[in-house]
């Protein structure tokens, strides 16, 4: 599953950077849901104090959705490190 291979992969990621890691367990208790358009995927992500967990399913109530194409979310965090105007 792709929710498993992205929490694997992620995780892996953030184990090289424990700044990100201490944000993230301070949202612990916290759930986003995610809504690729396009491809029709939702994913969710539950942050702790080791990373994500990245559910394909969640039964609660979630605290934030997050809902836009790939290329949106990839403009999104490209405009977020001052990327968005650079040509590549």
């Amino acid at each position: 599953m792709i929710s498993e291979f992205l929490e694997r992969a992620g995780n892996h990621l953030l184990s090289f950077d424990p700044e990100t890691l201490e944000r993230l367990s301070r949202l612990r208790g916290k759930v986003f849901k995610l809504e690729v358009l396009v491809i029709g995927k939702t994913l969710f992500f539950i942050p702790t104090a080791e990373g994500l967990h990245i559910r394909d399913e969640w039964a609660e109530p979630v605290d934030i959705t997050l809902t836009g194409s790939p290329m949106a979310f990839a403009r999104f965090g490209l405009r977020q490190k001052g990327l968005d105007n650079q040509a590549f």
